[in-house]
C-alpha cells in the first residue's frame, strides 16, 4: 500500500468573476478518491487544494493528477508558486507529491 499526498497552490491573477478549479487523482486511468476544489473570486487569490489517498498499486499501474478549470467559472488561474519577500525562505512551490510506501507492523 502506499499513501499519496498530492497539494497544489491554486491561484490566478487579473480578470473579474469566480473561477473554479478542480483537481483528481488517478490510478490506472481511472478516478480514485474524491476531486477536491477551490473557487477563487478575486485577483491576487492563492489557495492550497491538498487530497490525499491510500492506495493499493500493482507493478506497472499508472499514476495520475489532473487539474482543470470548471467551464461554470471565469477562464483564469492555474498553479502558481509563491515567493517569499524574506529570501531566506524561499518559494512555496506550485505543486507537491508526496508518496509513502506502508508497511505492516
Amino acid at each position: 500500500n502506499y499513501a499519496i499526498r498530492v497539494k497544489l497552490q491554486a491561484g490566478r491573477t487579473g480578470a473579474s468573476g469566480t473561477s473554479i478549479l478542480l483537481s483528481r487523482v488517478l490510478l490506472g486511468g481511472a478516478q480514485f478518491g474524491s476531486p477536491a476544489a477551490t473557487k477563487l473570486a478575486s485577483a491576487d487569490a492563492t489557495i492550497p487544494i491538498e487530497s490525499r489517498v491510500v492506495v493499493n498499486a500493482v507493478a506497472g499501474q499508472n499514476f495520475a493528477v489532473e487539474i482543470m478549470r470548471d467551464a461554470a467559472g471565469s477562464n483564469f488561474g492555474g498553479l502558481y508558486p509563491q515567493t517569499a519577500t524574506v529570501t531566506s525562505w524561499g518559494v512555496a512551490p506550485s505543486a507537491l507529491l508526496v508518496i509513502s510506501r506502508l508497511e505492516a507492523a
